[in-house]
């Protein structure tokens, strides 16, 4: 057994479903060092002496030697012929996986007694980098699910001094704070560096992609000439279409001259609609502006603008009108119980409710279509003017808006 005068106590307690044995395992490839994270040195053993599931959890899923706080070491796995299984998914590389019990605190002794393991194992195995630095890297390097993830400093001390052959029970002296930084530094170097190479490689391996760029480029001169060709067509089709414009516009200049053709609109129809949306405040009677002019036999009967009317008499003999219409109030959030209420103002002057939209629910609602249609009869020898009011009594926003509608006033 090597390193067996460090007092090694050998505790073969590990399952059999957590490593794999041979009768002659590879070599290691290095010494990897674990903690218990927050179990202690026999809830580590005992969890190690059930069945494994998962490989992937914050410790290692076995171990070659384990650590404890008064520096005792136990041996869990003969090194001759059973091989741990300390990484996650990882069985191709052979690592000697030494576990220190604790979390990221350890004690004096118990990092000199793992030092002292770690240098024996490294000379024995000669586990050293063409540099001559000794292979040995924290788990978590190797394995992001573990969570030793960088040497602790005092270990590295006591480790250096015993392979310089200094005496590892006298104090070490500390190392600089940036030797830390500079091994995580060239740590990462060493990983970005073995991404290139395999990018690199893998750029080599990728076919010769010249003969597809000569098929595509002879693509793209073809469709270049078959898109010349359609640019030719529509200069070609474009003429047409002018030549076929011009004979329609002479065509219907003819057709206007016809008195039979003339157009004439359904008597005494007055239609306007709503031109930009109208944006409005709640609480307050707003008058509804049709500022578009669709159809009107008689223009000044009608007032656009904020105080939009419309003079259904001027004075002359009584007359019933049908006054209907649409609008179109725009998607937004609503209380429950509160909407909108559209009201005809008659020859009287007073507010008829001829539509309304009441909130089935609080939140955002779909767009509100209101139509109506509502008599309006006229007095002889009396004007009569007709407005349109919406009225909203809900302030669930600053405003709501009216993007589109309609009046029609009709005998």
């Amino acid at each position: 057994m090597p390193c067996e005068h460090l007092g090694v106590h050998l505790n073969f307690c590990v399952h059999r479903s957590r490593y794999h044995c041979f009768g002659a395992p590879p070599l290691p490839q290095g010494v990897l060092i674990a903690n218990t994270y927050n179990r202690s040195k026999q809830d580590y053993l005992d969890e190690l002496s059930r069945q494994g599931v998962d490989r992937c959890t914050a410790v290692p899923f076995s171990a070659d030697y384990i650590v404890g706080r008064d520096g005792s070491i136990d041996q869990l796995l003969p090194l001759d012929t059973c091989v741990s299984i300390p990484l996650c998914g990882n069985t191709a590389t052979r690592y000697i996986t030494v576990v220190l019990e604790g979390d990221d605190v350890f004690t004096r002794q118990q990092m000199r007694v793992a030092a002292r393991l770690v240098c024996c194992l490294v000379r024995h195995y000669s586990l050293f980098d063409p540099q001559g630095a000794p292979l040995v890297r924290a788990i978590g390097e190797l394995d992001s699910t573990k969570l030793l993830r960088r040497l602790p400093t005092e270990f590295r001390a006591f480790l250096s001094a015993c392979l310089s052959g200094d005496e590892p029970d006298v104090e070490p002296s500390p190392q600089p704070q940036c030797c830390d930084v500079l091994r995580d530094d060239l740590a990462r170097l060493r990983d970005d560096l073995a991404r290139l190479r395999d990018r690199i490689a893998a750029l080599e391996a990728r076919p010769d992609l010249t003969p597809r760029v000569q098929q595509l480029e002879a693509r793209v001169q073809a469709l270049e000439a078959r898109v010349q060709q359609s640019e030719t067509r529509l200069d070609a089709l474009q003429a047409q279409v002018a030549t076929f414009s011009a004979r329609i516009a002479r065509l219907e200049a003819c057709y206007e001259r016809l008195p039979q053709c003339a157009e004439s609109p359904p008597p005494c129809e007055i239609v306007y609609r709503i031109g930009a949306p109208l944006r409005l405040v709640p609480m307050i009677n707003q008058i509804v502006d049709f500022s578009v002019r669709v159809q009107d036999q008689d223009p000044p009967l009608v007032t656009t603008g904020p105080l939009w009317q419309a003079m259904l008499s001027n004075g002359g003999p009584a007359r019933t009108w049908t006054v209907s219409g649409e609008l179109l109030i725009d998607a937004r959030e609503w209380c429950v119980n509160k909407g909108v209420r559209l009201y005809l103002q008659d020859c009287s002057g007073a507010l008829v409710q001829v539509a309304q939209w009441v909130s089935p629910a609080n939140g955002a609602q779909p767009p509100v279509v209101l139509t109506w249609s509502h008599p309006i009869t006229t007095m002889s020898g009396q004007p009569c003017f007709v407005r349109l009011v919406l009225h909203s009594d809900d302030t669930t926003q600053p405003f709501y808006s009216v993007s589109g509608g309609y009046v029609r006033m009709q005998l």
